[in-house]
């Protein structure tokens, strides 16, 4: 048991005493002594601290002088020594007393009750400045935090309220009693991190208005060890070496500054990629990049896409389903531009050199963007449907610049946004669960295999799939989807292999043949299972049409413009 008296002109004067006992059998006996042979005392019990939470020993120190039976990993232990010349005298350790001494050692084996031993008439001031009082004088001595954090179960209890004693659990709404878990730092700090605090002595404030008084706003650098820090570390904290702990300290602080500033550079990082960019080229930045998607609007490789969907609710409010009228907007403009470009049966670049097949063809294409439609944009081609979006959730629509700026922020700070981001496991290539959106015939399936038509022996090679160019009946019924094969020649004796190769004019489907989409199986097992199947598969690829498949960018519209043919094979021997 540690008796402690307090001071006459302490809040606690008329209090007899305040002792720690430690949960045991000698803590009993002095209770049951207390409540036997004391009518007229009262014991209230304060606080208790968990078992393995501060160092508990006695007078002689936290460490022995070392034996012949000491452990090798106690040696270095020096204890509580007599000074020779004096030997009355007892030396202590040299981390006794130190700020940064070990605390994780010689830690209270079984629970710690902090009672008042006080006459029955005084009641004792339990308010909630002794309240914080003592949870700043727990953080002092307590032991290292544990890596899981700390709970309440296992943290020092308030016993009058039952509340912990931990500044990272106590609660914050209390206005009458207004706390600050960074109290003890800012006594010692001099940066200008708290302009506004002025629990900073006498010898730091200036030091620390500095920033706000300069001219050009200049604060220290966190290497430099002012003399007034010096100064406040000999006669404040009363240290025994202020030069060395001012070293120590500045020493720290750049070792979290350097810390800050590479969580804040993988902060942005991260944030870069969420809008879509690459970071592989920034350099002394320990981060990879998620693997790139092309966006369903502009067909940009992008780190991050998100979800855009006619009918669909937000992460602001998931509850409440609505239909966003701007991705209506953007996918029957943009988007349908975007599949336009894509579509080989398209040679105009604007829509008003469109001719009647090619706005057949854009009608159709704009019948596969039904309000079910899922699709994935990048951050640019999504914004209008985030500001919509946003504004959904609000009572009264702002401007869109406010709308991009809550949006950008959010997308930094990893908070929701206006849409749902992509997941980070989706898979790459589309499948059942996610489609593409940008080939709705599966040409991206068909085009470039090669078919043999048994009944003339003609190589050929699948274009596209789209509408039929034949005006049907009626003007009721739409055009069927036909595969587009351009002929490259016939497979006889007399014809000569290396003339078959598809023209430089490929995409033009006017020279095409149509055939239905139900005997193109038929008809690439034809050309699959002839004998000169690997010789004419060289010479009649067809150049991919996208950059999903050769990495290239995709090819312009007009006709004039398309991608040539590959170049037929060198040979070795010349």
């Amino acid at each position: 048991m540690r008796l402690h008296t307090p001071p006459q002109n302490s809040p606690c004067a008329p209090l007899r005493a305040f002792p720690h006992l430690e949960e045991g059998q000698q803590r009993r006996a002095h209770q049951s002594l207390l409540n036997t042979g004391y009518k007229d005392v009262v014991i209230t019990k304060i606080a208790v601290i968990p078992a393995r939470r501060i160092q508990f020993f006695n007078c002689s120190g936290n460490t022995r002088p070392p034996t012949p039976r000491t452990p090798p990993q106690h040696r270095h232990l020096t204890g509580w020594t007599k000074d020779p010349l004096r030997p009355t005298t007892l030396i202590p350790t040299p981390s006794d007393g130190r700020y940064d001494v070990q605390r994780d050692t010689h830690l209270n084996q079984q629970p710690i009750y902090i009672v008042l031993i006080h006459d029955r008439s005084d009641k004792p001031p339990l308010t909630t400045t002794l309240k914080h009082h003592l949870t700043e004088i727990l953080t002092r001595i307590s032991c290292p935090m544990p890596a899981k954090m700390e709970t309440p179960e296992h943290s020092p209890t308030w016993c009058p309220d039952n509340s912990p004693l931990s500044w990272r659990l106590l609660p914050t709404t209390n206005e009458s009693q207004p706390y600050q878990p960074t109290a003890p730092w800012q006594y010692a700090t001099f940066q200008p991190s708290f302009p506004h605090s002025t629990r900073t002595t006498k010898l730091l404030r200036p030091l620390r208005n500095l920033h706000m008084t300069h001219h050009l706003h200049i604060s220290l650098p966190d290497h430099h060890t002012p003399e007034v820090f010096v100064d406040h570390l000999r006669e404040v904290n009363r240290s025994l070496h202020p030069e060395d702990d001012a070293a120590t300290m500045a020493a720290t602080a750049m070792t979290l500054v350097t810390k800050m500033e590479r969580s804040l550079r993988r902060r942005i990082a991260f944030g870069l990629n969420r809008i879509g960019a690459c970071t592989d080229h920034m350099k002394q930045l320990d981060h990879d990049d998620p693997p790139t998607r092309p966006c369903d609007c502009c067909g940009r490789e992008v780190t991050q896409r998100w979800k855009v969907q006619p009918s669909s609710d937000s992460p602001l409010n998931p509850t409440q389903a609505f239909l966003n009228t701007a991705t209506i907007m953007t996918l029957h403009t943009d988007m349908l531009d975007h599949l336009c470009s894509l579509e080989p049966t398209i040679c105009a670049t604007s829509l008003d050199q469109y001719t009647e097949y090619e706005k057949v063809v854009r009608d159709h294409l704009r019948d596969t963007l039904t309000p079910n439609l899922r699709t994935w944009f990048c951050y640019t081609c999504a914004k209008p449907a985030m500001r919509f979006s946003r504004n959904q959730t609000l009572e009264t629509p702002r401007p869109d610049l406010a709308n991009d700026t809550a949006d950008y922020h959010a997308i930094f700070q990893g908070t929701p946004t206006g849409l749902y981001p992509e997941p980070a496991g989706a898979p790459l290539e589309p499948s059942m669960d996610y489609p593409n959106p940008t080939d709705p015939w599966c040409r991206r399936k068909w085009r470039g295999q090669q078919t043999l038509d048994p009944s003339d022996q003609t190589v050929g090679v699948i274009v596209t799939i789209a509408p039929s160019r034949r005006t049907p009946p009626g003007p009721a019924i739409r055009r069927p989807l036909v595969a587009f094969i351009r002929e490259c020649g016939q497979d006889t004796p007399a014809t000569n292999p290396a003339r078959l190769a598809p023209p430089t004019n490929i995409d033009d489907t006017t020279l095409c043949v149509e055939r239905p989409i139900e005997q193109l199986n038929a008809l690439t097992h034809a050309f699959r299972t002839t004998a000169n199947n690997p010789h004419w598969k060289r010479l009649t690829t067809l150049t991919p049409w996208d950059e999903e498949e050769t990495g290239a960018p995709d090819p312009p519209n007009p006709t004039t413009t398309r991608l040539p043919p590959p170049h037929p094979p060198k040979n070795n021997n010349n």
